[in-house]
């Protein structure tokens, strides 16, 4: 486990990392149009609406923001961050379907993986208890065939068992608040066993 994790000259504290890569793989994006990123500063967007999610990831990004020298920027259903460096980085993992985990985040200890999938679960998961059972049920969301591969095998290096479906296939309409649409591709879940 390296004592930082080096950035294009940022360097993250390992458990910073693995927070800030799990919100951003779950629920972030960049500008894929360079030209485009140039001119709004580079802008790196995590977004999220729930209220208790908004609370940690503000807190732990102005900690982040502060020992990088990164400016943040805080909407009511996002957070911006305006680094070129960290857009170097971040753009080069693709869009929500071709998304992976970049290899930086294998060299890390189990804590540090597990703080990974704990928040990715809080981004783009599912957590519930179901009746009757002691255990607690968590599940994984991806568009991304290579993050999906990504997720099974961090789910075994923390310890568990991925069990992984297609959730919802290619062609499929879906309702929405603002409408429906149909799925361009499939959406795979990984459920986390504990045998």
């Amino acid at each position: 486990n390296p004592n930082k994790i080096n950035i294009n000259g940022l360097e993250f504290t390992p458990e910073d990392y693995a927070f800030f890569m799990a919100w951003y793989i779950s629920e972030g994006s960049v500008l894929h149009n360079r030209d485009a990123a140039k001119s709004h500063g580079y802008p790196v967007k995590i977004t999220q609406e729930i209220g208790g999610n908004r609370e940690v990831i503000q807190h732990m990004l102005e900690e982040i923001c502060s020992y990088l020298d990164i400016r943040l920027a805080i909407g009511k259903k996002y957070f911006e961050l305006y680094s070129k460096k960290l857009y170097d980085y971040l753009v080069q993992l693709g869009r929500s379907h071709e998304k992976y985990i970049p290899h930086e985040v294998f060299t890390l200890n189990k804590e540090c993986l597990n703080i990974f999938l704990d928040n990715y679960i809080l981004g783009d998961g599912h957590e519930r208890k179901p009746n009757n059972l002691n255990s607690i049920e968590r599940t994984l969301y991806t568009s991304s065939s290579r993050l999906k591969d990504d997720l099974s095998y961090l789910v075994l290096l923390c310890g568990y068992y991925p069990s992984v479906y297609i959730h919802t296939k290619k062609g499929t309409v879906t309702k929405h608040k603002n409408g429906e649409y149909i799925q361009n591709h499939n959406v795979y879940r990984i459920s986390i066993n504990n045998s």
